[in-house]
């Protein structure tokens, strides 16, 4: 798939022609968000602390060992993320039939 939002992991092909099943890995990112209106010493202050945690080699060290790609994305750069991610997932869902919303 395009924009590295997902990693196809298996296809299975079925005899006969009956089609593919693709099992996909998708980022999962963990994000935190705030309130709407949050004052931007406060986004800031916070930022900066989740920042520092997401440099720590420990913790970088604790998400490798449980296959997850460390990385931190200031809010701007995970606002773009987080819609790139949803689209995504919007048309694998549309291509498997299942999505709900249109």
């Amino acid at each position: 798939m395009s924009g590295g939002q997902a990693k196809v992991s298996v296809v299975f092909r079925t005899q006969g022609g009956g089609g593919e099943i693709v099992i996909a890995r998708f980022d999962s990112p963990q994000i935190a968000i705030g309130p709407p209106k949050m004052p931007k010493e406060i986004v800031d202050k916070l930022t900066r602390v989740f920042e520092a945690v997401a440099n720590d080699p420990e913790y970088q060290k604790f998400l490798v060992e449980r296959d997850l790609v460390p990385i931190f994305l200031p809010p701007d750069k995970a606002i773009v993320y987080m819609n790139d991610l949803g689209s995504t997932c919007r048309s694998v869902m549309d291509k498997a039939g299942i999505l709900k919303e249109r």
